[in-house]
């Protein structure tokens, strides 16, 4: 077992994956899908500093600008990160600008994916 699946979770998740991201597991792939996620902080610190982690999935998981700042920031921060998916995730223009602005940064991506998006 490597991979991890949070799907419509009707609690809030951050704290689960504040845990799982800290945790020397054994886990490579996450997938979130179809919840709202407060891109918190401490979020923040755990992704960047996970080494386990390096796919990650995101359908249907929508952020703000500034979580979307916060998340891209991160992800500069973890080499580990090979591969990222976005499907219908970003809400617009705004979201989407306040990630491309950090791939720069995302060298160590191999793969990025962005599918569904709504964005000009």
């Amino acid at each position: 077992l490597n991979s991890i699946a949070l799907k419509a979770c009707d609690g809030k998740v951050e704290k689960t994956l504040c845990v799982l991201f800290k945790s020397k597991s054994k886990y490579q792939h996450l997938l979130l899908a179809r919840q709202r996620l407060a891109f918190a902080p401490a979020l923040g610190d755990a992704l960047g500093r996970s080494a386990s982690f390096d796919k990650l999935f995101f359908n249907e998981v929508t952020f703000e600008k500034a979580e979307m700042e916060r998340l891209a920031l991160c992800l500069c921060d973890n080499s580990s990160m090979a591969s990222l998916t976005f499907t219908n995730s970003f809400q617009g223009d705004e979201s989407m600008v306040a990630f491309a602005k950090h791939l720069p940064g995302m060298s160590h991506l191999c793969h990025l994916t962005l599918v569904g998006n709504n964005f000009g």
